[in-house]
């Protein structure tokens, strides 16, 4: 399914060639790796934002 949505993209003349190349069953170390990145940065934000309201409503 995901191969022939990427197969049917196009911008500006930008397309994905060989897609049929692609293993689409499961995410690499470097996709998940990044994705807990990212959730980490979120949580460590929504903790420092908590801790600074905190401390100017106090």
């Amino acid at each position: 399914m995901a191969d022939i949505i990427v197969t049917d993209f196009r911008v500006e003349g930008f397309e994905y060639p060989d897609v049929w190349e692609q293993n689409w069953e499961d995410y690499t170390f470097h996709y998940l790796w990044c994705c807990h990145a990212i959730l980490s940065g979120i949580q460590h934000y929504y903790e420092a934002k908590a801790a600074a309201d905190g401390e100017a409503a106090g």
